[in-house]
């Protein structure tokens, strides 16, 4: 009786989980729309910049570095031993992503708001980068991480941090000063859609097979080793960069050793 509420408990959840994932696209186009009717995404920018500055440049920081590529990874990579078909739809999606991020960056060649705003307007954390602003291809790996993992657990409280997480990630753009918000919404959306898309794919196939093990192990390894020499021109970043290089390794070598040599 106890197993027959908890299912009919349930099922709400689940319908109401999936309206929220299919109008998050819908909402942050929207969103972008207003910006670009209202041509407000100046003066957004400048006030969200300077409230999200009552938090310190350090969480900042910290926060834009976790949505970073290469640290994406290392935290992606937590996964080997238990979701590895999660690793191989991060490395496939994100491979996606990444090329319809780069594409649109190069069509659109937006400036950034350091190359076109006074200085004393607003506060910059790290390099100011000048170029390429549109879409943000650090909003779309915060969604693109939140939606796929949401794809592959389908449990209300990971929704919840998962989005958390790709908010925030999103939102550390326009705090450190680099991006506009109709950047990060676009951004935002394209990730969400494919990570989205790319979990959901992925996490229907029971089989996987030891090339794919051998390739995720690869990735994930050279990704950690990179992470120790990669450069992410933000300050404040050093303990989280070696404390993530660590987890990608440690993880990919007991992965190599437990999933795939089966020592």
């Amino acid at each position: 009786m106890l197993s027959i509420n908890t299912q009919e408990t349930r099922r709400p959840l689940f319908a109401q989980h999936w309206k929220m994932l299919l109008l998050i696209p819908l909402f942050l186009i929207a969103g972008y729309g207003v910006l670009e009717i209202t041509n407000s995404r100046v003066i957004v920018f400048v006030w969200m910049n300077f409230w999200f500055g009552h938090l310190s440049d350090v969480f900042w920081a910290n926060v834009t570095f976790l949505v970073d590529t290469a640290a994406a990874f290392a935290l992606v990579s937590l996964l080997l031993q238990r979701r590895e078909r999660a690793v191989f739809a991060a490395i496939v999606g994100g491979i996606i992503c990444g090329i319809v991020i780069r594409l649109l960056k190069m069509y659109f060649d937006d400036p950034r708001p350091p190359a076109v705003l006074n200085g004393s307007l607003f506060n910059v954390i790290g390099e100011a980068y000048r170029g390429h602003s549109f879409p943000s291809g650090h909003a779309a790996t915060a969604f693109f991480i939140s939606g796929l993992l949401i794809a592959f657990f389908k449990s209300q409280s990971a929704y919840w941090i998962c989005l958390t997480f790709g908010v925030l990630g999103a939102l550390s753009r326009v705090a450190v000063g680099v991006h506009w918000p109709t950047d990060i919404l676009v951004g935002s959306a394209i990730g969400w859609v494919i990570g989205f898309a790319s979990g959901l794919y992925f996490n229907q196939r029971d089989y996987f097979s030891f090339p794919k093990r051998w390739l995720v192990f690869t990735v994930c390894y050279l990704a950690a080793i990179g992470l120790l020499i990669y450069n992410p021109n933000m300050p404040y970043v050093t303990c989280a960069q070696a404390i993530f290089a660590f987890i990608g390794v440690f993880c990919s070598l007991n992965y190599l050793a437990f999933r795939i040599l089966k020592v």
